[in-house]
């Protein structure tokens, strides 16, 4: 999930900043740094990205709720993410003067 967070800032060095992504360098070799100052092989570096890899595809899938009405779910969140989103749309049109 980080890598594609950095893949992302990378991009945006690349094409709006037009600079060299030095980023992805950085989150690379720390990644290798770290994986060498655990003490690990780096012959095992890839089968542990792939098995990660592998848990995080059924991540979603093992989070849903199975027992409840997603309904019940939708209606519940939607009044408290208007209440929680209010403040900040208030402070919003109150500093730009919309």
């Amino acid at each position: 999930m980080a890598a594609a967070v950095v893949l992302a800032i990378g991009g945006d060095e690349i094409l709006r900043r037009r600079r060299f992504p030095w980023t992805i360098f950085i989150f690379a070799a720390s990644v290798l740094g770290f994986w060498l100052l655990a003490g690990q092989e780096l012959s095992l570096l890839l089968p542990y990205l792939s098995g990660s890899w592998q848990l995080s595809l059924g991540y979603t899938q093992a989070m849903t709720f199975g027992n409840y009405d997603e309904l019940v779910l939708v209606m519940t969140f939607l009044p408290v993410a208007v209440t929680v989103s209010l403040p900040f749309v208030y402070t919003g049109f109150a500093k730009h003067r919309f």
